[in-house]
């Protein structure tokens, strides 16, 4: 798989599905073994093979993209239901100022995502328990694959128990079927989410 970023290493693909675009310098880097490429200590730089730019309109949004879609965000006719849900008796005003403090998706995810998926779990589980989170090691990727027994709740609350322990959240990818909105869109692009476009 690749990350979602410039370089990707330790990542197993099908070979044919990448070799005709890997340049020639990359595919001296490579070990190739029944089909499949091994990227074991090579990293190759993607944007000298790809054009991030294609990937504008389904990628999640940047640090930098987030100010604007919390302004969108807020003016939504949504917002007082999902203020009087997630703080009930609150103004409106005052959720709407928190989500305009926002400014990078890493504040998003703690200030407001993290408050959403609490509720959730405070109101619908009896318990919540998790193993494994000491195996993630500081500056290494992971590929994490749930059993899908939610389409949204599986990363939510992956993302919530990795951010709860301090370990970066990941991104994700959400069906274009489940974005019926604007509004919808700005939340889960702000959220890392990567948008699937599967009708035509």
């Amino acid at each position: 798989w690749f990350n979602w970023g410039n370089t990707v290493s330790c990542s197993i693909v099908r070979f044919i599905d990448v070799y005709p675009i890997l340049c020639n310098e990359a595919k001296s880097n490579l070990n190739f073994k029944n089909g499949f490429i091994f990227c074991r200590f090579a990293h190759i730089y993607l944007s000298d093979i790809m054009d991030f730019e294609k990937f504008n309109d389904i990628r999640p949004y940047k640090d930098d993209e987030i100010q604007a879609a919390m302004h969108r965000i807020a003016e939504s006719p949504h917002i007082s239901n999902i203020a009087s849900y997630l703080y009930p008796g609150i103004d409106v005003n005052m959720f709407k100022q928190l989500l305009i403090s926002c400014s990078t998706v890493d504040d998003f995810q703690k200030k407001v995502m993290r408050n959403v998926v609490q509720k959730i779990v405070s109101g619908t589980m009896k318990n919540l328990t998790h193993s494994g989170i000491e195996n993630f090691k500081e500056g290494r990727r992971y590929l994490l694959i749930s059993n899908h027994r939610d389409i949204v709740l599986d990363s939510a609350v992956i993302q919530f128990l990795l951010n709860e322990n301090g370990v970066p959240t990941t991104e994700s990818a959400v069906g274009d079927n489940l974005i019926t909105s604007p509004f919808i869109e700005d939340v889960i692009r702000s959220n890392k989410m990567i948008k699937v476009i599967r009708s035509t």
